[in-house]
């Protein structure tokens, strides 16, 4: 309960400072009454209703006190950029790699972008202020929210969509790291797995929204949209090319077998962790020493946290509510870890993870 006080405190101390607009203009909320589970120290958030949205869009407060301008409102009369590209995506479920391939395949080379995936994040700045940063044309516009929870005019009829999803076991523990690190310390430790679990599957508020309810809109309302390509993690990790040229032919560009195989090997975790090595840098320095952009990206990582009574607790949900939808969530990996397979092709590549490397540190 101190540690709560503190925060909160703290966070009318920056909000103030920051002159942040959102304080006192939407509800905060610490806890989930219906369901009755109190949120975890550090997991407060906005409730942001909107007429044309079935369910409200959920800010957690830490990005919310940073925002000197209302991120959401500014949305509401803009339109994209006819032949910008949009990507959506639920927190933790693949969404660095999936703008990663886009933003290489809109320049044509299987380098790293020189501008922060951020940059285009339609929660972190305001979106005329995402039109005026940087330089890379078309633009890869990123977004944690449903498509239904964007306005209704924001999409031109043409915009090409991709939504990325990932099974939710694994959404569910690297969100747990992912937010464990950017919540302050409860006596000293990071909140514990077992404390987030039943939050993180069950609250209607978790930030930025329940992993299912973004996954539900999409797969309900779009996936017969030709406009929108859903994607999955899991085929990104196992079938890179495959899934890349699919990506590429949807966003109707002209990409060489040669160009998908080396953006193929420059999506490798631990090729991307290098290479984006200055973001990562950066990254630490905002959230801390323990934080990560890049983890592990394994598929099947959640057998090394949920205990067999969570994994029947999870299965229950998730199992009455993709009866109907039978989407094709793949919980364990279906081939051998491609990892030596690619640093084999690595290593006879002429020093590209060196240049790669090297060209992204010079940029930052």
């Amino acid at each position: 309960m101190r540690e709560k006080k503190l925060l909160l405190a703290k966070m009318e101390q920056v909000a103030s400072a920051s002159n942040c607009v959102i304080y006192g203009k939407y509800p905060c909320v610490d806890c989930d009454e219906e369901e009755a589970i109190k949120h975890p120290v550090g997991m407060e958030s906005f409730i942001i209703h909107l007429p044309y949205a079935v369910s409200p869009v959920v800010i957690p407060a830490q990005v919310a006190v940073k925002w000197h301008n209302d991120v959401i409102q500014s949305l509401e009369d803009q339109t994209m950029a006819k032949g910008d590209f949009l990507l959506v995506s639920a927190p933790k479920a693949g969404t660095h790699l999936a703008w990663e391939i886009m933003s290489m395949l809109a320049n044509g080379k299987a380098t790293y972008s020189t501008e922060p995936k951020h940059l285009t994040w339609c929660e972190f700045l305001p979106f005329p202020e995402i039109l005026r940063q940087g330089e890379m044309r078309p633009r890869i516009i990123n977004t944690h929210r449903s498509l239904s929870q964007l306005p209704p005019n924001f999409r031109l009829n043409s915009t090409k969509t991709v939504a990325c999803m990932r099974n939710p076991k694994d959404v569910l523990v690297s969100f747990y790291y992912h937010m464990r690190n950017g919540v302050p310390k409860v006596n000293g430790e990071f909140i514990k797995f077992d404390d987030m679990f039943d939050f993180l599957l069950r609250s209607k508020y978790v930030p930025f929204g329940r992993t299912l309810d973004h996954y539900a809109d999409i797969w309900d309302n779009y996936r017969d949209d030709p406009n929108t390509l859903i994607i999955f993690f899991e085929d990104i990790k196992e079938n890179p090319t495959q899934t890349i040229r699919l990506i590429a032919e949807h966003m109707e560009i002209s990409a060489s077998e040669d160009l998908i195989a080396r953006i193929a090997m420059a999506i490798d975790i631990s090729v991307m962790r290098e290479g984006k090595y200055c973001t990562e840098r950066q990254f630490r320095h905002r959230y801390g020493e323990n934080a990560t952009l890049y983890r592990k990206g394994e598929i099947g990582d959640w057998k090394n946290h949920f205990s067999c009574q969570q994994n029947i607790e999870f299965d229950n949900i998730f199992n009455l509510w993709n009866s109907d939808r039978r989407i094709p969530f793949r919980f364990e990996p279906s081939l051998p870890s491609p990892h030596s397979y690619v640093h084999k092709l690595l290593e006879h590549s002429l020093g590209w993870r060196e240049r790669i490397t090297s060209r992204d540190s010079k940029i930052h």
